[in-house]
Order: C-alpha cells, then sequence, then structure tokens
C-alpha cells in the first residue's frame, strides 16, 4: 500500500488535475493513512539577471494566489475522508518535483502525460517522461 501520494498539478489546468486526483483517492482509500500530498510548482527567477528586474512581492503575489487555488481544488475535489496536504515549490519543475518526492518519501508519483494547453504539452510531456525515468518513487502517468 502507498502512504504518500504526490500529485504535481498545474494550477492553470484544474481539469488535468482532476483527472490525476481521481486514481489518488481510489488508492488512498485503500489505506487510512494514506496521504494525498497536492504539489504546485511556480517559476522561479533563479538566476540573478533575470531576478534582479522582477520585486519580490510579485512572487510573494503568485504564491499567494496558488494557496488560494490550491485550497479552493482541496474544498471542491478532494473527499473529506482523504488526508491531503498541499505544497507550494518554485523552481524548475522537474527538479522540484523530484526533490519533493524525496523529502516527502513519496512512494507514488501521480501526474499528466501532457497540459490540457496546446503550448505545455511538450513541457510536461518532457517532466513526466524524466520523472518516470529519475524519480525514485512509482509514477503513474495519466494519459489526456
Amino acid at each position: 500500500m502507498y502512504r504518500n501520494i504526490l500529485l504535481p498539478i498545474d494550477i492553470d489546468a484544474l481539469g488535468t488535475a482532476r483527472r490525476c486526483l481521481k486514481p489518488a483517492v481510489e488508492m488512498a482509500r485503500l489505506n487510512k493513512d494514506t496521504r494525498v500530498h497536492l504539489l504546485a510548482v511556480l517559476p522561479g527567477f533563479n538566476m540573478p539577471i533575470v531576478s534582479n528586474y522582477f520585486d519580490q512581492s510579485l512572487m510573494d503575489k503568485a504564491r499567494e494566489e496558488a494557496e488560494q487555488i490550491m485550497e479552493s481544488f482541496v474544498k471542491e475535489d478532494v473527499p473529506d475522508d482523504i488526508q491531503v496536504v498541499t505544497h507550494i515549490s518554485i523552481g524548475a519543475p522537474f527538479k522540484r518535483i523530484l526533490k519533493e518526492i524525496n523529502l516527502l518519501r513519496a512512494d507514488l508519483v501521480i501526474m499528466s502525460a501532457n497540459s490540457s494547453e496546446r503550448k505545455d504539452r511538450f513541457f510536461l510531456g518532457h517532466v513526466s517522461s524524466k520523472l518516470a525515468e529519475h524519480s525514485p518513487a512509482s509514477v503513474m502517468i495519466i494519459k489526456d
């Protein structure tokens, strides 16, 4: 049984997140001690040449908005009998998701193969395939 299920979600494509949530809920119900961890990764401005042009208040505002979206998603879509924890991370999606897998000791990652947004299909497909290859946890990829 899985104890920590990580669900990286794109807060701009919650329909895709809902499709990934369904198997996470089904698996979490098999073990009452299972936690579902929802992770949103925001792009960061880690390079000094880029970060010099952006005020920290912009990143703070983006984080607050992401927290509100995650909170609404949990209220509206996650059943009450599921233990859920939300996380927001900033940086490159592949690296941040991999780091969270290790920090949370996730034993299963459920994510989409693609975003519903056409422009993001290559990017997110790339992240899911890299995670399937490098993750210490099992990875379930939900095809759209």
